[in-house]
């Protein structure tokens, strides 16, 4: 069984506790059912379980509204690493980038950033190659 990390307390449990606190707030017969004067153990494990659930709704909607606006900007900043679209590194940067890939994934030489597809660019999963160790 999978303990309660600290990610799923404060970015699902904790907005899908304060947006049922708000609608038992904006409907009143939620309140009586819900967070009543008179809320047993029970109650507030449905509360809780209910939260949680609607904390998952929550973190959906989010990532379609993720999704969106950064299709509006031309993708998620680390693609326009690949593209192009937009200037966050130097020529000197973007070939240090290419080593780096190269040693951290053991390969001899990684094709030109620029020339990569979008599957390729994230296939290669780039998140441990900037990890610190010490």
């Amino acid at each position: 069984m999978r303990h309660l990390d600290f990610y799923e307390f404060t970015g699902i449990f904790v907005p899908g506790v304060v947006t049922s606190v708000g609608l038992c707030l904006l409907v009143p017969s939620l309140q009586v059912t819900m967070i009543g004067k008179d809320m047993s153990l029970g109650s507030f494990g449905l509360f809780a379980i209910l939260s949680y659930a609607v904390g998952h709704l929550i973190q959906a909607v989010g990532h379609v509204v993720e999704i969106v606006w950064w299709k509006a900007w031309g993708g998620m900043p680390t693609d326009w690493v690949r593209s192009r679209k937009h200037p966050l590194l130097s020529t000197e940067q973007q070939a240090t980038l290419q080593s780096h890939v190269a040693t951290k994934l053991s390969i001899g030489e990684v094709p030109d950033l620029s020339s990569m597809t979008a599957d390729g660019w994230y296939s290669i999963g780039l998140g441990p190659v900037f990890e610190t160790t010490g």
